[in-house]
């Protein structure tokens, strides 16, 4: 009889000792990471709703790939200091309040198209650069956000493919004396808004041998290393301010008239979404350009006018 009851003793201890080997040894679950890294803070499926445990300074949303700053202060000496790796989509950073980064090399580097929007506004200092933009991802500006971007070699720029910049009725603010403020963009797109510094200051293309080009914010022959302003125009819309262009909306196609023979023009159609419709060039006058009836953007050279196409 007591040898039966040691030997159920035995066998429920062994059991109870399994038991809590597996539990010990069974595989923890792997937090779900996004592909965004704030310092040194990975954002996964566990920080998101408080990424800094601060109250909610930062808050990203997966579902519609928002991140939300609420007067964030992020303070890291790291060669990335926002870092968003490669993706297809879109992903939008809504700027609420006052928010700063200072950090080093790229302060903002994105492998996925960049969107700031908001009512708020954001300053990026101290970095070898603020924004780049890797492998032709495109970055939107609107909302009538503030960007204020300081690097001291570059302000905004590209890296191993250059995508396009659009600045819709909002303020940027871009430095970078070293080597240039705002350049190789694919195309540098500004609606409802215009270059008011410095002073003479345009948007110039520039081209390579191969037969490819990227534009770029100069000052007299070269790129500007002064800062940058880009800021709304009084009426809200940009107009050309080229008098000897006119730009016309008709039934089926859209007519650029005043373009001097041999000397061809760039010119890129974007849908109100900011999606590129068309990119030309212009070297007749008039010249006619196809589109299906909507609300255009044409932008001849930097200068950008709206048209309704019938």
């Amino acid at each position: 009889m007591m040898k039966r009851n040691r030997m159920r003793i035995n066998l429920f201890l062994s059991a109870f000792l399994a038991g809590v080997l597996s539990w010990a040894t069974a595989p923890k679950a792997v937090a779900q990471e996004y592909g965004v890294r704030v310092g040194e803070i990975e954002i996964t499926d566990e920080n998101a709703a408080d990424v800094f445990e601060d109250g909610g300074s930062i808050v990203y949303d997966h579902a519609s790939r928002t991140l939300t700053l609420k007067d964030a202060l992020v303070e890291y000496y790291l060669p990335k200091l926002l870092e968003v790796r490669a993706a297809d989509d879109t992903l939008t950073i809504v700027l609420q309040g006052e928010n700063k980064f200072v950090g080093e090399g790229f302060v903002i580097f994105s492998d996925t198209h960049l969107r700031f929007t908001g009512q708020g506004s954001l300053t990026v200092e101290n970095g070898t650069m603020a924004i780049c933009m890797a492998h032709a991802r495109n970055l939107i500006i609107d909302g009538g956000c503030t960007l204020d971007l300081k690097g001291r070699f570059w302000g905004m720029t590209t890296w191993e493919g250059a995508g396009s910049l659009t600045v819709n009725a909002s303020t940027l603010r871009v430095e970078g004396p070293g080597y240039g403020s705002l350049c190789d963009f694919s195309l540098i797109h500004l609606e409802g808004c215009d270059i008011r510094e410095p002073e003479g200051a345009f948007i110039a293309t520039k081209g390579y041998s191969d037969g490819s080009s990227v534009q770029l914010v100069a000052l007299g022959d070269g790129v500007c290393k002064l800062p940058v302003l880009i800021s709304p125009d009084p009426d809200g819309v940009a107009v050309m301010d080229a008098p000897a262009l006119q730009v016309e909306g008709h039934e089926g196609y859209v007519r650029v008239a005043g373009v001097t023979v041999g000397s061809p023009l760039r010119c890129d159609i974007f849908a109100l979404s900011g999606e590129v419709v068309l990119t030309t060039t212009l070297n007749a006058s008039p010249a006619d350009i196809r589109l299906n009836a909507g609300i255009y953007m044409v932008s001849i050279d930097g200068r950008t006018s709206k048209v309704v196409v019938r």
